[in-house]
């Protein structure tokens, strides 16, 4: 969206000001995009996806101002939203600290295994309100440049405990991370590998509870890496699977990085939205997307 009148600008300004539901509810209205505020009633779950952009320190922002402004923002808009999961990448103990304190109290992060530091970089959200963790568990590979892993976790609803979703997020290294003498289709390739057995087996111990993978691939759609993670397995990504986006068809077919994926055999896309309408790295570097699901 270019913000060019009147009534655009003051929707932007309302935005950043932490305007929140009734911000984008201006930006709906004068985007002509329908950007979901609410789940409809023949949606179950509501996934997630934000990588919030690690930062140790900025050197133009001494005070840390902009930092603090921009975990204000990011919780805003997921408060906004108040999906049932988020998968948060890049989300380590230092990016909580600003993050927390706006966070919508209904939300907490699905414990990490203390002996498996690296995966704090990755946690998932949940609405505490909706859903209790009946399981759950941690990956990582510490030897790894950067930090890579992933978290897990089966969740059963407080008013059904026999209705129940599995959530998985994780953060693939790009190639410039890799190093150590190998290319990145031999490190990171063995990786999904690993992962698609672990799927694999929750998928034949429980064919009826659906799986949600949010995370930041770091590569394209039509490279190995998409092809083994998602390919290879009964998922599919969330954009494609429904007619209800905002993404156009080109950015569906080709969008890099992020993903959300999940098990088309046993749950139906009915929305998923592309939250573009915050101005160039307001909240991140990445694009933050949700999809709402329904149990088939």
């Amino acid at each position: 969206m270019e913000y060019q009148t009147t009534e655009q600008k003051a929707a932007l300004e309302l935005l950043l000001a932490g305007g929140g539901r009734k911000a984008v509810e201006q930006i709906n209205a004068l985007s002509g995009v329908d950007f979901r505020l609410d789940k409809e009633k023949d949606t179950d779950v509501r996934v997630m996806s934000a990588n919030v952009e690690y930062v140790r320190w900025d050197s133009t922002d001494p005070k840390m101002e902009r930092y603090e402004n921009r975990m204000k923002l990011t919780a805003e808009c997921i408060n906004t939203y108040m999906a049932d999961f988020v998968g948060l990448q890049e989300c380590c103990d230092m990016m909580r600290k600003p993050l927390n304190p706006h966070l919508n109290s209904v939300y907490a992060y699905v414990e990490y295994e203390q002996d498996k530091p690296n995966t704090n970089y990755f946690p998932i959200l949940y609405r505490t309100d909706l859903w209790r963790v009946e399981e759950s568990g941690t990956g990582e590979y510490p030897a790894s440049v950067r930090p890579w892993g992933y978290v897990w976790a089966t969740f059963s609803r407080l008013s059904d405990p026999a209705d129940k979703f599995t959530m998985m997020n994780l953060h693939y290294v790009p190639a410039s991370f890799v190093g150590r003498g190998v290319t990145w289709d031999e490190y990171r390739n063995p990786l999904a590998e690993e992962l698609n057995g672990f799927i694999r087996s929750m998928l034949e111990k429980n064919p009826d509870i659906p799986i949600a993978v949010t995370g930041d691939y770091n590569t394209r759609r039509d490279s190995e890496l998409y092809e083994i993670m998602v390919k290879e397995l009964p998922m599919e990504e969330a954009a494609l699977l429904t007619e209800d986006s905002n993404m156009t068809e080109e950015q569906k077919r080709n969008w890099a990085v992020d993903h959300i994926s999940v098990s088309h055999n046993n749950v139906a896309v009915v929305a998923q939205r592309q939250l573009d309408y915050y101005p160039k790295k307001t909240l991140s570097d990445h694009w933050h997307y949700f999809a709402d699901l329904r149990k088939v």
